[in-house]
């Protein structure tokens, strides 16, 4: 059940945003839908049982995703208002010089350039007027 528990969390971490629906869980884990359940209501309460703990398991329209607590929002907010003085990532350059290159461009445009998914590129970006 661990390296299930493992696997599972490792494939709402690499969703990000989008999240996963059970039926996609069943398809990627080769697991019955009711194992599914389990094993994401046992993630939740993992996380909510041990309050040292920065995530969470959320449940939108349908979609499984791991978020930030929000008492952590403080915290975060002061991450992403970083002075514009900051140095841009490598995947934000790449991002950055692929909608120079292209634009107009769309964001599913550029994860398909760059191979994977932009959402943290383009957040930082728009983040900095860029």
């Amino acid at each position: 059940m661990n390296k299930k528990l493992g696997i599972l969390e490792s494939l709402l971490f690499a969703a990000g945003d989008e999240g996963l629906s059970t039926k996609q869980l069943t398809e990627v884990m080769e697991i019955s839908h009711i194992e599914a359940l389990n094993l994401l209501e046992t993630l939740s309460d993992s996380y909510a049982k041990t309050a040292e703990r920065g995530i969470v398991l959320l449940e939108l329209a349908g979609t499984f995703q791991l978020a930030t607590k929000k008492e952590h929002a403080a915290y975060l907010r002061k991450l992403v208002e970083v002075p514009g003085s900051t140095a841009l990532s490598q995947a934000s350059l790449e991002t950055l010089a692929i909608i120079a290159y292209r634009q107009p461009i769309t964001r599913m445009e550029i994860d398909d350039i760059r191979g994977v998914k932009t959402d943290g590129p383009i957040h930082t970006l728009t983040a900095k007027g860029l």
